[in-house]
């Protein structure tokens, strides 16, 4: 779920959905509901029925009450293949998560503790959600940026200081490419709210681009989805070592990039051991006076 708080935990799903999205769900084989939290659930399907037609609304917005008080829930498709999304009006239930979600007797006062601190437990790796990305064909980036200004009043932001306003941000590695945009729901102008906010990033190959992660997801999911989510943590380099040690797999890096990286970046200048980015595999990018680091 998208919302304020932004932190991941585990819980009993008590809502029955009706029965095309209970089909849907069976046709998936991977991510295919991303759920966000609206200011007025039937404002956003009035919006998806004028802008995509009432057929895009799966479950129009129903009410879900327990002792703690109620929520407004509805399920509509987006514009981006199968993609659907939960969107959640919370605003009048003061419970641990949502109506009928239980947790165990044990770990409700540890989950209780971390969604109240908005993620500020020691303990947790994960900040917030950074951003989702999106991947689609060539030329879908504009047609996925419209609908979501459109239905979720998001606004455009630029990813790097050197983004074009029409072509995007393009990013290339030796003979690929790939044509960034995004939005955000949070206005950028307005650095301490935009920057722990999340932001829907758009993806497209460039049309002079040899197949590349982006062309191989397309044609792995049979067409446009989520491609993958981007968590803010602090440390990352004790994190990535930490997940390693654990079992965790990480996407590696050729060795090439790490060869080409010292000269594009004064690794000293930020305290960063060469040796240590390639072990853990992760990715360094810098912009100005601000370095980012990365690992997928």
């Amino acid at each position: 779920m998208l919302s304020e708080i932004q932190t991941l935990s585990s819980v009993h799903h008590p809502f029955k959905y009706h029965s095309e999205i209970s089909n849907w769900c069976t046709k998936r084989d991977g991510p295919f509901d991303i759920a966000l939290e609206v200011v007025d659930v039937y404002e956003v399907c009035e919006r998806v029925s004028r802008f995509s037609g009432f057929d895009n609304i799966l479950l129009e917005p129903t009410t879900y009450t327990d002792y703690d008080g109620k929520i407004v829930l509805g399920v509509i498709k987006s514009c981006v293949g199968d993609l659907l999304h939960t969107i959640i009006d919370s605003s009048q239930y003061k419970g641990l998560f949502l109506p009928g979600y239980t947790s165990g007797q044990s770990a409700n006062d540890d989950l209780k503790e971390v969604l109240n601190n908005n993620g500020s437990n020691p303990n947790s790796f994960v900040k917030y959600t950074d951003h989702i990305a999106i991947a689609g064909d060539i030329g879908d980036s504009d047609t996925f940026m419209n609908w979501y200004k459109t239905v979720f009043g998001m606004k455009r932001i630029f990813i790097n200081i050197q983004e074009d306003e029409s072509q995007g941000f393009i990013v290339k590695f030796k003979n690929t490419g790939m044509m960034l945009k995004a939005v955000c729901h949070r206005d950028p102008t307005s650095n301490s709210e935009y920057r722990n906010a999340c932001k829907f990033v758009f993806v497209e190959p460039t049309k002079d681009s040899e197949p590349s992660q982006v062309t191989r997801f397309l044609q792995a999911n049979s067409g446009p989805g989520l491609q993958h989510m981007g968590l803010a943590i602090d440390n990352i380099i004790d994190v990535a070592a930490t997940c390693h040690q654990n079992g965790i797999k990480f996407i590696t890096a050729p060795d090439v990039y790490y060869e080409a990286l010292s000269q594009r970046i004064n690794l000293k200048e930020f305290s960063l051991d060469l040796e240590k980015l390639k072990t853990t595999g992760i990715l360094v990018d810098k912009e100005l006076n601000n370095e980012g680091y990365q690992i997928g």
